[in-house]
């Protein structure tokens, strides 16, 4: 279910499980996703972003698995990709708030990933996630403009953070 483009009514009053959901909202959106509400606001006057997916690149199908489960909690639909090859047949970016892509894919560079995204004019935030730190690949990866680097195994929040400024268009 995708979410709605535009102003959403709210149902203060809705009957739903909010207990499951592990969520205390003070005003519910009336579409829902995953059997949760969707939307988590304290204006009502608040309108729905229609960008809400993150794009996942991961050559480690555990990672892809954990990663979409925790942006689904977090109210995030992700798009799922296991190789650099797979990406690159990706042609819908216009929804996406950005990229997790993995520093190493299977001989692929995810670095050299983001080089290929930024010459096709494609310039989406990207958070760098390895299992492989070293100095030289950090420098690299922030040298390529990404807006966070995470050595795995990362928190929730270390990556939650940045996927949130750049929803907010601050990344």
């Amino acid at each position: 279910m995708r979410v709605p483009a535009g102003p959403v009514t709210l149902q203060a009053d809705r009957d739903i499980d909010l207990v499951k959901c592990g969520m205390r909202p003070q005003f519910v959106a009336s579409s829902d996703l995953y059997g949760c509400p969707i939307a988590w606001m304290q204006n009502k006057d608040l309108a729905l972003s229609n960008r809400n997916l993150v794009l996942v690149v991961d050559d480690d199908s555990s990672t892809l698995k954990g990663l979409k489960r925790l942006l689904r909690e977090y109210g995030y639909d992700s798009k799922l990709f296991q190789s650099a090859r797979a990406f690159q047949n990706h042609s819908d970016f216009e929804q996406a708030i950005c990229i997790v892509l993995d520093v190493h894919l299977n001989g692929d560079s995810g670095i050299d990933l983001r080089h290929q995204l930024n010459q096709a004019g494609i310039s989406l935030p990207v958070i760098y996630i390895t299992a492989n730190d070293n100095h030289a690949t950090r420098m690299a990866a922030m040298e390529s403009g990404c807006i966070a680097y995470l050595t795995k195994p990362f928190s929730a929040k270390s990556l939650i953070e940045p996927i949130k400024r750049a929803a907010a268009g601050l990344a």
